[in-house]
């Protein structure tokens, strides 16, 4: 991940874990992570609300960034309170290998919410 200070989406990386589409994606400031979201949870439930993202779940929609890509993806992102920010430059910065850490988790603990123990 390459910090900017300016908006700048690029796809940092991209694949499929447990059955489950994922992408980090860089905004250029701070880096975002987005798993695919099955049809097992209601879309308007909170119980899946309780992921071990980093910071909360802040995206619930299809893909903006491929509009050819019907999926729907959760996500989250890594702009909080101590993450590194063009106006907190002392914050953490995340490498995409710990937010791809972070999107396996998050895959785990849904894919065992959901009964599809792997």
């Amino acid at each position: 991940m390459e910090y900017l200070y300016k908006r700048e989406v690029s796809i940092l990386d991209s694949g499929v874990y447990h059955d489950r589409k994922y992408f980090i994606i860089s905004l250029g400031s701070h880096p975002c992570a987005y798993v695919e979201f099955h049809n097992e949870f209601e879309r308007g439930g909170d119980e899946w609300y309780d992921t071990p993202c980093h910071g909360s779940i802040t995206y619930d929609d299809y893909a903006y960034w491929d509009e050819n890509d019907e999926t729907y993806y959760i996500g989250w992102d890594y702009a909080h309170s101590g993450d590194y920010l063009p106006y907190n430059v002392f914050g953490k910065k995340w490498t995409t290998q710990e937010v791809l850490e972070n999107v396996k988790e998050v895959i785990d603990y849904l894919n065992k919410f959901a009964g599809e123990v792997v």
